[in-house]
């Protein structure tokens, strides 16, 4: 299917994004492996506390680099299942990040409702009338 135009822009954008994605998740993945090396001087892990950080590293760049690779691939040979790839991998990232923020804000709101409606504490100072059956009246003994 040829593309023509402001499409085949779009193509080659998508296609160039993706592209450094993929390097800059390469670029991770270096970076998790040299930081591995030099905290532990071998690739092995040898205590969980010292290899948590290059780990999460690499484990973001392989996911970096596949999600991206796939958005390569699709943009380049126009294939639909390539592509939405990405694009679902994308809409699941955003869903992991507002999830907290909008639960977050329903439980705030919540709480301040609660904290509406919760009846304030008095201390009982026998005078109440409404307590003594006066109704309304001022208790005998006091004036106004």
């Amino acid at each position: 299917m040829a593309l023509e135009g402001g499409m085949k822009c779009v193509k080659f954008l998508v296609f160039f994004f993706n592209f450094l994605f993929w390097l800059c998740g390469v670029a991770l993945i270096v970076i998790g492996i040299l930081v591995q090396i030099d905290l532990n001087k071998t690739l092995v892990m040898s205590s969980a506390s010292a290899s948590g950080a290059p780990i999460v590293i690499i484990v973001v760049g392989v996911v970096i680099f596949f999600v991206s690779f796939f958005g390569c691939c699709g943009a380049s040979k126009e294939n639909y299942c390539m592509s939405a790839t990405p694009a679902c991998h994308l809409w699941a990232a955003w869903w992991c990040s507002e999830t907290p923020l909008l639960l977050s804000l329903q439980v705030r709101t919540a709480l301040q409702v609660r904290a509406w409606r919760m009846p304030v504490e008095r201390k009982d100072t026998g005078n109440d009338s409404l307590h003594n059956g006066n109704h309304g009246e001022l208790p005998r003994g006091t004036s106004e």
